[in-house]
């Protein structure tokens, strides 16, 4: 008798799944018991307009926010290639870069100045966004 090939015969779907429906499991009285039941068949008037899922979206994916975050990006990558620079022409540590570029930024040295200026608006930017979310909150306890 030959049990695999046999087992290949049988037409249909495997476990009733063509059978299953998330509309039957929230009738049915032992709902918990399913995996996903909270999600796939909520029951109750707490779910109602509610976003079940909203750990799964996307955040912050403004405009304003991405042009924040390339603005970041950029200057982590002119901060490096500072760093790299210095270490290699003069063998200077970050620290020494530091001082280096706060020194160039004192005589008027445009580079170094333009990355200071782009690293203070980006602390600006972080420090406005913070403190607009914190009003919102606040609002939102006073209703």
């Amino acid at each position: 008798m030959d049990l695999v090939s046999s087992a290949g015969r049988r037409g249909g779907t495997r476990g009733g799944r063509d059978q299953f429906d998330w509309e039957e499991v929230k009738n049915d009285k032992h709902r918990e018991n399913y995996l996903g039941h909270s999600l796939n068949a909520p029951v109750g008037r707490w779910q109602e307009g509610k976003d079940l899922q909203w750990y799964t979206k996307n955040k912050g994916t403004s405009k304003e926010e991405i042009d924040l975050k390339r603005k970041e990006e950029l200057l982590a990558v002119k901060k490096r290639e500072a760093d790299m620079m210095n270490r290699a022409l003069s063998g200077a540590t970050a620290t020494d870069a530091v001082k280096e570029a706060m020194r160039t930024e004192l005589e008027g040295n445009s580079i170094h100045a333009s990355a200071e200026n782009d690293a203070l608006e980006v602390q600006d930017e972080h420090s406005r966004r913070k403190h607009m979310e914190s009003e919102k909150k606040k609002k939102k306890k006073k209703k």
